[in-house]
């Protein structure tokens, strides 16, 4: 009886919960419903495109042009990154050759490193993504696939997996090509895919590494220093609660970054692409970051009543399906998998609900024709 009790509720429960929900939403005003809308409208972000999205869900709670196809710049790391950590221990040595040192145009940045020294896949990821060598994104192309130009067709695979639609890698550091290009939400796709890596988040969370000597250098005093400023404490433009990821820059580029913020198990990730503001030496990208943290970590929660909210004004909408989908027409994957178990949970109930009347309908025709009752059920 206990167990039938406690399936009742729970069916209630499923079935009614979008209306109470909605219901708590304290006099649901027009005015109060549309209040992150306000508040979305009214930020003020530089870049010309811009992305917020929750990381666990891929939940979209803002966007500028986060399709409009865009220069990634030094962004392409993220994915140099991936395919690394997914073909190599971070234990693995790597020799330098001259001709990844040699394909890095002058003016892109590199990181210290020499022909023919010995590193390990750990200390090249580090000079990858603090300082943003290019010297070591060929490096390790090379010792992934062979030759930068295999490795493109790997970064391309890979990016297809995860399911970008508007991306073309040609190369593994982000170093300018006109046939190279991604969008804020593809960008975003692969940081969520990247931060579940535990080994990629700790590096681009470190704010400064040291290159350790080697069989061609004897000093340890390569400092490598993240161009992330939103992890430095020392910076003007310090975030508390940032996580990485990756800065970017080229001319026809301009300013990129793609960021992580990280709040009482709550995560954000902020695409910033083709910013042009100056704001004292190029940082306008940060200034926009933090802003739209700040409006994530705020508003989250009234994204997800709105949400539930807008999804009780009929039962029925909950099989429409533009309710599952965002608005890049992506799949709100948090909210998909809420209505599977519901809808799981409803029939298993339904189904016991079922087989106890059966039982008793059972019950009572033997009572019918029985003296005594001692049917075993």
């Amino acid at each position: 009886m206990k167990i039938k009790k406690i399936l009742i509720c729970l069916i209630i429960y499923l079935i009614m919960f979008p209306y109470i929900v909605s219901a708590s939403v304290p006099q649901s005003t027009s005015e109060d419903s549309n209040s992150i809308e306000n508040s979305r409208a009214s930020l003020s972000i530089s870049a010309p495109c811009a992305l917020l999205i929750e990381r666990k869900t891929g939940d979209v709670l803002y966007e500028k042009n986060s399709t409009q196809k865009m220069y990634p710049a030094s962004t392409v790391k993220i994915m140099t990154a991936i395919l690394t950590l997914e073909h190599h221990s971070l234990t693995d040595i790597v020799t330098v050759n001259q001709s990844a040192l040699d394909s890095v145009p002058s003016g892109y940045s590199t990181s210290q490193i020499i022909v023919g020294e010995n590193l390990t896949i750990q200390d090249l990821l580090y000079a990858l993504l603090l300082p943003s060598g290019n010297d070591a994104a060929n490096v390790l192309a090379e010792s992934v696939a062979g030759n930068i130009e295999n490795f493109a067709g790997m970064m391309n695979k890979k990016a297809s997996d995860i399911g970008c639609l508007n991306t073309n890698f040609t190369n593994p550091s982000g170093i300018h090509d006109e046939n190279m290009y991604t969008t804020a939400y593809d960008l975003a796709l692969i940081a969520q895919y990247a931060m579940n890596i535990d080994n990629f988040r700790t590096i681009v969370s470190t704010p400064t590494y040291t290159l350790p000597s080697s069989n061609v250098y004897p000093n340890s005093d390569r400092v490598l220093k993240n161009s992330n400023h939103l992890i430095h404490s020392t910076s003007s433009h310090y975030y508390q609660y940032a996580t990485g990821i990756k800065t970017g820059y080229t001319d026809p580029a301009q300013n990129c970054l793609v960021a992580g913020a990280m709040q009482n198990d709550v995560e954000f990730i902020v695409v910033i692409l083709g910013s042009t503001a100056s704001n004292f030496g190029n940082q306008a990208k940060f200034v926009d970051a933090s802003v739209l943290f700040n409006f994530g970590f705020e508003h989250y929660l009234d994204y997800y009543i709105n949400l539930a909210s807008n999804s009780s004004s009929s039962f029925l909408e909950l099989f429409n399906i533009n309710s599952l989908v965002d608005a890049n027409n992506k799949p709100r994957l948090g909210y998909i998998a809420y209505l599977v178990a519901r809808t799981i949970l409803i029939l298993i109930a339904i189904l016991y609900l079922v087989r106890r009347f059966i039982k008793k309908v059972k019950r009572y025709k033997y009572n019918r024709t029985h003296a005594k009752y001692d049917y075993k059920y």
